[in-house]
């Protein structure tokens, strides 16, 4: 799956509003950015392939798609605000398109738990689960995942850069369960484990990061 202006705009008439012109090219930009190499495009079209596939799952679905698309659409590796400035463009447009008060919290708030991935339940866990799905994806898979982030990262000097990655891999080894949507678990969180336990070694290891 790719991504082009057509879905976005299906995505916000999904919700009854209509589209602001350009908000579609202007996402697609951010997302093709020097730099970006997980945090880009082709993660938010596997988001969305995602949500399709548990579309059932959802309460509001169409809003978890609009969460996805806006969920990384600022981003710089060096800050620390990448979510909430992703939040303000969404609420930004979804303002200027009169999207009802009540949705446009949802939405936002579905885009700053992508900083933590601290929900437990309902619409907000299905998209913690859909954005952290590449842990519990193939070895390969994930390794090429985890040379994307290091690429992102390469201006930290490698030692520092081994300890702050395994210890958010960690962080994530932790959760019990990784995964909080049972049809999501079923599918991902054993590979999840396994490919997190190895990567946690060889950063502590000493194994050449690239």
């Amino acid at each position: 799956m790719t991504l082009d202006e057509k879905q976005f705009v299906l995505s916000v008439n999904a919700l009854g509003l209509d589209d602001k012109p350009d908000t579609g090219a202007h996402l697609l930009r951010a997302y093709t950015e020097s730099g970006r190499h997980h945090h880009d495009a082709r993660h938010v079209a596997k988001c969305l392939s995602w949500l399709d596939r548990m579309r059932h799952l959802a309460e509001r679905p169409d809003e978890i798609a609009l969460a996805i698309w806006f969920h990384d659409a600022v981003y710089d590796p060096k800050r620390s605000d990448n979510e909430e400035k992703s939040a303000d463009w969404a609420r930004e447009f979804l303002h200027s398109a009169s999207a009802p008060a009540d949705v446009t919290h949802r939405i936002v708030e579905m885009i700053l738990a992508t900083k933590t991935h601290d929900v437990s339940d309902g619409d907000g866990a299905l998209i913690m689960d859909i954005d952290l799905s590449i842990l519990g994806t193939d070895g390969k898979s994930f390794d090429v995942f985890e040379q994307d982030v290091l690429r992102e990262y390469e201006w930290l000097p490698e030692e520092k850069y081994r300890e702050g990655r395994a210890a958010v891999l960690q962080e994530f080894l932790n959760r019990s369960p990784i995964f909080q949507v049972r049809e999501m678990r079923d599918l991902l969180e054993s590979q999840a484990k396994e490919n997190l336990a190895r990567r946690i070694k060889e950063l502590q290891s000493g194994k050449p990061t690239s």
